[in-house]
């Protein structure tokens, strides 16, 4: 092709880039909207992968449930190992029979591959182990240590006792628990036993 040839296409070239950009102001009002922080945060936001609503899932173990997880929706994201579910609810079985369950208005379950190492839930926690009943705004768990923590005000409620406080960390394999402040216990006699 010769210089000219050249030359016409590549006027060409640019007059339809600039028109296009041209389009695109006019379309978008200005360059400042253009540039706006806020549009692009938007683009950056997580890749949502899957989307599950209203489901129960049971695990079972020789014929036997051992645990059963629902909730009115999860969400997986990409490059995210972790799970955001709404309403979440896990009911724990030892042998065939309700052992415990933990349930909220949110939460995030942390995996490794298919193993759940952490849980996060907020929103009116309800967490019930046998006759203990533990009720919190936020409560976390770790698998790893074993170990419960509640950051503010949490409410302990079993047969014998009420416990209320601040900061409650609860040693699973140690089976015990510490309070941090503002305790407060009320302690019942149980039935049978003389006052």
């Amino acid at each position: 092709m010769s210089r000219r040839v050249w030359r016409i296409v590549l006027g060409i070239a640019l007059f339809a880039a600039f028109a296009t950009v041209a389009l695109n102001l006019e379309k978008r009002g200005s360059l400042e909207s253009m540039l706006d922080p806020s549009r692009f945060a938007l683009e950056n936001l997580p890749e949502l992968l899957q989307r599950i609503r209203n489901f129960d899932r049971v695990i079972t173990r020789e014929g036997r449930k051992i645990i059963e997880v629902s909730a009115k929706e999860a969400s997986y994201f990409k490059n995210d190992r972790a799970v955001e579910v709404v309403e979440p609810k896990v009911v724990f079985y030892e042998k065939g029979e309700v052992a415990g369950q933990v349930s909220a208005e949110r939460g995030r379950l942390y995996l490794d591959g298919t193993d759940v190492q952490a849980v996060e839930v907020l929103g009116t926690v309800l967490f019930e182990l046998g006759r203990l009943r533990l009720t919190a705004e936020n409560l976390s768990y770790d698998r790893t240590a074993n170990h419960i923590m509640v950051r503010g005000t949490a409410r302990i409620d079993a047969a014998e006792l009420t416990v209320s406080g601040t900061d409650l960390s609860i040693d699973m394999l140690e089976r015990s628990g510490v309070m941090n402040g503002n305790v407060h216990m009320i302690l019942r006699a149980t039935p049978g036993e003389a006052q």
